[in-house]
């Protein structure tokens, strides 16, 4: 049983039936492009589960349609009889492409059910033998049998008027010398030499048996540029294949075109009357360097053709941001109509999708939903993780808490989108800098003897590698590691003095927002609470409440969630960093410069204080579920300051609306929404 696509299901049961002409089960199902199939290019992140609906698309049609499946991130192309290294191969006589050609015709050859004729490739298999085996300058290296049989046909090859008997001839005895000495002609695929074998046999075929004809005639057309019969002008264009470069890019553009017309005319007249399926491709990691280079090729060689040729049904993943693309379409009709590619969005999986992952717990916290979905980031994958986890931490008789969830979740998340376990440490250390230039600033200070610009270079292009530069889930992933980590308090005090290059006292005012960001962090409220209340008489409303928005999305430390963090004593001594950083803040903190002198905090000092706590407090992507109360003391200091500004700008009462109700629907800081001042 194939487990929920959470939005995926769509694909499996009703567009890719459509391409192939089979539902799952077997039964036949209407084209869904009668004009010929375009490619379907299923793009998202990491863990969003384009790898899964490919599995359960090869389980469910493996034994229902000429079928191969190739993950073009894998050296082998997936396929454990191949040597590492095939998928980046470039030698005179093979070639990512070529080898990619050799293996996907072998797994589409193979007979699919009892009904269905195997798919045969003449005319790209006569091509590949030419590519593979021919050396059109008669290089004098190889084994000496195949080097006279070579320079036979060479020879007869090369005459105006060959004798067709003693060409055929010599075409028979290169050929067998081809076959006896294949492994030094193709090195890179031990373990199936038996499959390339029959494959260059069933070429030899089309030249000995039908020359000028079928395959042979269809080279000849399409080789317009050289001179000679089919045979000569075949022989003659390797050497645009090992020129590399543009002319091996157009060499390989005629195999996958004659790629495509033998499936073409493998679904001929009798294949339609039989409602034969098509053939099915499985392309996984479209996006990399391999996978562009021959999908590059396929989509040319389809625009080339243009509709109405038959042609198989390809599924390919690509890493990139689903959200740039419509996703998938229960209707078919629906879809676009475009050729020859089409690019669908993984949607992400919230909301109902999560609480049927977690229906196997029926009794687990109601803000477990939440949490699964903020630290999924809407990644089907990473959801399912969750899910699973909290699914255990019950029947094994613990609560199903978040900071529990996340303690046992957090590590596999970060290994499935961050493989690279140094990349990954770099990464949560530099997790709470704001900016890049922060982070070198904080490598500089833990390790003095390294290139720290060098090092946190490598730390992101990991993230641009993996398309998690802002991925906000990522980020609290991370964190959430950082907060285990002793350096916490090191940590922050560092990066805060990055913002303070004066050494201000921590009280002093003209701090910047991300001076005070880390200072919320540091869980030190009333320097934060002092600065905003300054900044309230001046700043207009829009700017102080994006000030506050930027700040209160510090994160926590790992103490338990409390209504009202105190603040706490200043770290120990342990914790300490090297050096003191400038301005540490007093044992009791000043009064309030803009509080009446001498009569201690005022209202206005008092609603900013319990604004900031309580957003910052909320905007934990571990907290609860925001109470009735919490709710009512946003908006209610919010209309506080809108009262105690005396203008007719009403951006603090719209505020108050604006953000009680983005943080009852689960927004958090920094991603409330400033309104427009009125007035």
């Amino acid at each position: 049983m194939v487990r929920s696509l959470y939005g995926l299901d769509v694909l499996l049961d009703g567009l890719v039936p459509g391409l192939v002409g089979r539902e799952r089960g077997g039964g036949i199902r209407a084209l869904a492009y009668r004009e010929g199939n375009p490619v379907i290019e299923l793009v998202g992140g990491r863990d969003t589960g384009k790898s899964a609906l490919l599995d359960a698309l090869f389980a469910s049609y493996k034994d229902q349609a000429p079928l191969a499946r190739v993950d073009f991130a894998d050296s082998k192309y997936g396929e454990p009889g191949l040597v590492a290294g095939v998928h980046d191969q470039e030698a005179p006589n093979a070639s990512p492409v070529s080898n990619l050609l050799y293996l996907v015709s072998h797994k589409l050859g193979l007979k699919a059910g009892p009904f269905h004729r195997p798919v045969r490739f003449p005319r790209l298999h006569l091509g590949l033998l030419v590519v593979t085996a021919w050396r059109p300058d008669g290089e004098g290296i190889g084994p000496p049998g195949l080097l006279r049989a070579q320079e036979e046909l060479l020879r007869l090859i090369t005459e105006d008027q060959p004798d067709p008997r003693r060409r055929r001839a010599a075409l028979r005895q290169w050929v067998d010398a081809v076959i006896s000495n294949l492994g030094t002609l193709v090195p890179g695929f031990p373990g199936i030499d038996a499959v390339i074998a029959a494959t260059l046999q069933s070429a030899a075929d089309q030249l000995l048996t039908r020359p000028d004809r079928g395959a042979l005639r269809w080279w000849g057309e399409h080789l317009p540029f050289f001179q000679g019969d089919g045979l000569q002008r075949l022989f003659a264009s390797v050497w645009d294949f090992r020129r590399y470069g543009e002319r091996r890019r157009e060499a390989e553009g005629l195999l996958v075109a004659a790629f495509l017309d033998d499936i073409c005319e493998h679904y001929g007249l009798l294949q339609k009357w039989n409602k034969a399926p098509r053939p099915l491709l499985l392309l996984d990691n479209g996006h990399t360097p391999a996978g562009r280079r021959f999908l590059d090729l396929l989509c040319e060689q389809y625009a080339r053709a243009g509709g109405g040729s038959e042609r198989p049904a390809v599924v390919v993943t690509a890493l990139g941001d689903g959200r740039e693309h419509a996703p998938p379409h229960p209707d078919v009709r629906d879809l676009p109509r475009q050729w020859p590619k089409i690019s669908l969005g993984v949607p992400a999986v919230t909301g109902s999708a999560i609480r049927a992952m977690l229906n196997a717990t029926p009794d687990y916290p109601a803000e477990l939903p939440g949490v699964v979905e903020r630290y999924s980031g809407g990644r089907t994958g990473s959801a399912r993780l969750l899910a699973d986890e909290a699914v255990r931490l019950r029947r094994s008789g613990e609560r199903a808490d978040p900071v529990r969830l996340l303690d046992a979740a957090a590590p596999r998340l970060l290994e499935r989108l961050l493989p690279d376990a140094e990349a990954r440490a770099a990464l949560t250390f530099l997790a709470a800098a704001r900016d890049r230039a922060a982070a070198v600033r904080l490598w500089s200070a833990f390790h003095p003897d390294g290139d720290a610009a060098t090092r946190v270079e490598q730390a992101m292009d990991h993230l641009a590698a993996a398309r998690l530069q802002d991925d906000r889930a990522v980020r609290a992933l991370l964190l959430h590691r950082l907060a285990e980590d002793p350096r916490w308090f090191r940590v922050h005090l560092n990066l805060r003095a990055g913002y303070n290059p004066r050494g201000l006292a921590e009280y002093a005012p003209d701090h910047c927002d991300e001076f005070l960001h880390h200072t919320l962090a540091l869980r030190r409220v009333e320097p934060v609470a002092q600065a905003m209340h300054r900044r309230f008489a001046e700043a207009p409303p829009a700017r102080w409440l994006a000030s506050a928005n930027l700040i209160c999305a510090a994160p926590h430390p790992r103490e338990a969630l409390t209504s009202e963090p105190p603040e706490p004593p200043e770290p120990p001594e342990p914790l300490e960093p090297p050096e003191p950083p400038p301005g540490d803040p007093p044992t009791r903190p000043p009064a309030c410069a803009a509080c009446p002198h001498g009569e201690g905090p005022d209202d206005v000092h008092w609603a900013i204080r319990r604004l900031l706590t309580t957003v910052w407090r909320l905007s934990d992507p571990l907290s609860y579920a925001p109470r009735p109360e919490d709710i009512g003391t946003v908006r209610a200091e919010l209309e506080r300051l809108h009262q105690a500004k005396r203008s007719e700008d009403t951006t603090y009462r719209h505020a108050a609306q604006e953000w009680a109700t983005g943080l009852e629907n689960q927004t958090r800081a920094p991603d409330l929404r400033i309104p427009e001042g009125q007035g």
